[in-house]
């Protein structure tokens, strides 16, 4: 039988107690960690399983479960899993206890816990795609500043100087900026030079592609 997850403070287990009671009497199922690890359990290994096999999850929010870092963890973990399967496979319900707010489960999210795998994967996922994409852009950039910074019209004949050069010689190639405006300049217009050379100098030379290889660097 699949099992409804309770999470609670261990301050609050007389109640608990008797809702499983109460519960069993309508052949619901209750885990409830207090009553269901034994001593040399892998303590937290035990709760992600617990809370994955089960059908539903619920959180008991009291004054002491506001404060319990384990009971965080747990919801947590519960809506990480929520996340994977759904939230109409997977519901995660807030109990009050003693008139206290539901609004306090979020004071309980304070709690930490581990990244549940389904998680996990979609971080590793994401950073896959994220890095393939820059190493794309990469080369694009460095093609489009040496169309832009090399443009054949004007280098044609330092393009064929370096093509005669010995393959083990070093080709070097430079950016100068100089910010510095004619005397009389506005204050505007020095900040906007100052900018434009920050930006300038901001652009990944270090990339500048010729063909199909980087064949100078800055």
């Amino acid at each position: 039988m699949r099992r409804l997850f309770i999470s609670h403070s261990s301050q609050d287990d007389g109640f608990v107690r008797e809702m499983q009671q109460a519960l069993g009497n309508f052949k619901r199922d209750i885990w409830i960690d207090s009553r269901e690890l034994r001593g040399g359990d892998p303590l937290w290994q035990e709760i992600q399983k617990g809370i994955e096999e089960a059908f539903a999850y619920a959180v008991l929010v009291s004054a002491d479960a506001v404060q319990s870092t384990w009971v965080g963890k747990e919801l947590r973990q519960a809506l990480e899993v929520q996340k994977c399967r759904g939230k109409d496979k997977f519901p995660v319900i807030p109990l009050s206890l003693n008139g206290t707010k539901r609004g306090g489960a979020e004071r309980v999210l304070r709690g930490r816990a581990d990244l549940h795998p389904c998680e996990q994967r979609r971080r590793r996922e994401y950073f896959r795609t994220r890095a393939r994409s820059v190493e794309e852009s990469l080369v694009k950039w460095g093609t489009l500043l040496h169309e832009a910074a090399l443009l054949s019209a004007h280098t044609a004949n330092v393009m064929k100087a370096w093509a005669r050069i010995e393959g083990d010689a070093g080709r070097r190639f430079s950016v100068y900026v100089d910010a510095a405006l004619e005397a009389g300049a506005s204050e505007t217009e020095e900040r906007t030079a100052r900018e434009a050379a920050t930006l300038l100098l901001g652009l990944p030379w270090e990339f500048l592609l010729n063909g199909r290889q980087i064949r100078l660097q800055y």
